[in-house]
């Protein structure tokens, strides 16, 4: 929540700290609430994002499956040696790169940047909510306990502490 009061405040590193812990102070409840439902509400998102890149992995998988009978010397079709079939709760990519030559482990590294990029949305969106949502906690506790409307933003009007919050 601190990072959010010196956004919103234009505040410094000790105003930002007493500013925050007064609201959270004032009003303990009201905060585990915010907190509670962000959480919540969090948790929601996660494991919808988690399900919409699972079914992309999968139809992916499943799409490109249609077209792929060629097998590897063990009996593993080639694109499941270079694609395992991604399982639900569980986004890891791991290909058998011992099962593939040259060329498949060329195509399974490309393939695996691309499959990381994609799982990395999880993460990134963790991380994008962690700091939205302490901001508009911040927001709530303020509106409640000031009366500050949430778009009353202090902006830094001095180009040196323009450049300094930068």
């Amino acid at each position: 929540a601190m990072s959010s009061t010196a956004a919103v405040e234009d505040a410094d590193a000790f105003d930002a700290v007493s500013r925050s812990f007064s609201y959270i102070i004032a009003h303990p409840w009201r905060y585990v609430v915010y907190l509670l439902t962000s959480l919540v509400y969090g948790a929601i998102g996660y494991l919808l994002i988690g399900l919409i890149l699972f079914t992309t992995l999968w139809l992916t998988k499943t799409c490109l499956s249609l077209g792929v009978w060629r097998e590897l010397d063990g009996g593993v079709n080639r694109l499941d040696a270079i694609l395992p079939d991604p399982q639900l709760g569980q986004l890891v990519y791991e290909p058998q790169m011992d099962q593939l030559g040259g060329s498949g482990k060329v195509a399974a590294t490309l393939v695996g940047v691309w499959v990381k990029l994609l799982l990395g949305l999880l993460p990134a969106f963790c991380v994008s909510f962690y700091f939205t949502a302490t901001t508009w906690i911040y927001l709530l506790l303020r509106y409640y306990t000031d009366g500050a409307a949430f778009d009353s933003v202090e902006l830094a009007t001095d180009p040196d502490q323009q450049a300094a919050h930068i």
